[in-house]
């Protein structure tokens, strides 16, 4: 049988999520968190065999901590679940080498099947032009890197530094932001990107286009 943690900042989802895996006879649930920088010790307590783990948590980051655990812990199997459908979680997912990777709006028997799946070491991430979200709206790679660092407050300069870009370049990736959404203001876009989920940002991070 089985081990696993389960980490999941919504209580009603937790709890069942926690209900349908148990019901499963190679299943134990031997953790519930809400908050992902509670897993190292629930992990030293209770020696699980595999955790899933949410993005986003009470406090803390859930790639941000497996990332940690890959390196504390090699064996240990790691699946990463979101509802946010923003492509980075993809990108760094795979960098910090967990097992697999699913939306929220897989079945429970499909999520149950990529758990067993990692624990026999199959590897799971979905195909980046199958992701819901701002590729659908026809935007570049390059463009929904600008995008993301817009919703995060960072100025046209500053872009164009983390980006290695001119600001000249910057600013036509804007503005055909702007052209491809209709969005005449990138504000706009911005507020509408995050709270649409398309584009994730940290609470510490504030959307202030003003500069651009």
């Amino acid at each position: 049988m089985a081990k696993i943690i389960i980490v999941e900042d919504q209580t009603i989802l937790l709890d069942s999520l926690a209900g349908a895996i148990a019901a499963e006879t190679d299943f134990e649930v031997v953790g519930k968190l809400t908050d992902a920088a509670a897993i190292h010790a629930a992990v030293h307590r209770q020696a699980p065999d595999i955790v899933l783990m949410d993005v986003k948590t009470e406090n803390s980051n859930g790639l941000v901590e497996a990332a940690k655990l890959r390196v504390s812990h090699p064996q240990l199997r790691i699946v990463i679940f979101t509802a946010m459908p923003d492509v980075a979680f993809l990108e760094e997912a795979e960098a910090a080498g967990v097992d697999s990777f699913v939306y929220k709006n897989v079945s429970t028997t499909d999520l149950l099947q990529v758990l067993r799946r990692a624990l026999q070491g199959a590897r799971s991430f979905p195909v980046k032009s199958e992701v819901e979200g701002l590729e659908q709206l026809g935007l570049t790679a390059r463009e929904i890197d600008v995008l993301r660092l817009v919703c995060r407050g960072l100025s046209r300069k500053e872009i164009a530094k983390k980006l290695f870009l001119s600001e000249n370049t910057v600013k036509s990736n804007i503005s055909s932001l702007l052209a491809r959404t209709g969005f005449t203001s990138v504000a706009r876009l911005a507020l509408w990107a995050v709270s649409s989920g398309f584009i994730f940002v940290d609470d510490a991070d504030a959307i202030d286009s003003a500069s651009l």
